[in-house]
């Protein structure tokens, strides 16, 4: 079996494939840190101490100026501008805020979106947009700047204890 037949038997039987972590400098809480290196300290995290959870990174921003035309292309892809950076899936449980359809008990997996900040960093307007959108859609979203900032939204949601 080739080895992304057996990845996907692993992934069908519910054991995630475990992650090789990426080593960055370690990262203290004060201001100057870049926002990538506390973003890259979470994706660590998560693929270190949670190997049953995935962690995604969301590229909606573009460090060079685009065209008119190929903004157009990306919004029309699917490019939203505000969506959060990571997006964190966590195998299936379920419980009220997390599953919101009544007399619905089927266990899911549970989605945990993450917008990083740097420290004193603010929203800008299509976050928000986009905030409310997933609120309306009952979709755990949270702004953090820090690794512990993560772990304690992961903890709100009740991925982990």
């Amino acid at each position: 079996m080739s080895d992304f037949g057996e990845e996907m038997s692993e992934l069908e039987a519910g054991s995630w494939p475990r992650r090789k972590a990426i080593r960055v400098p370690k990262i203290g809480g004060g201001s100057g840190v870049l926002e990538d290196k506390r973003q890259i300290a979470i994706v660590n995290m998560v693929r270190r101490d949670y190997p049953k959870a995935a962690i995604y990174a969301v590229e909606n921003e573009t460090r060079r100026k685009a065209s008119q035309g190929a903004m157009l292309h990306r919004w029309r892809m699917g490019v939203t501008a505000g969506f959060p950076d990571l997006i964190t899936i966590w195998p299936g449980l379920w419980h009220e805020q997390i599953n919101p359809w009544p007399g619905d008990d089927e266990v899911r997996p549970v989605f945990v979106l993450l917008e990083m900040k740097r420290d004193g960093g603010v929203e800008s307007g299509g976050q928000v947009e986009v905030a409310r959108t997933l609120e309306r859609l009952n979709v755990p979203r949270f702004v953090v700047v820090t690794v512990e900032e993560a772990r304690e939204a992961f903890r709100k949601v009740g991925v982990i204890q």
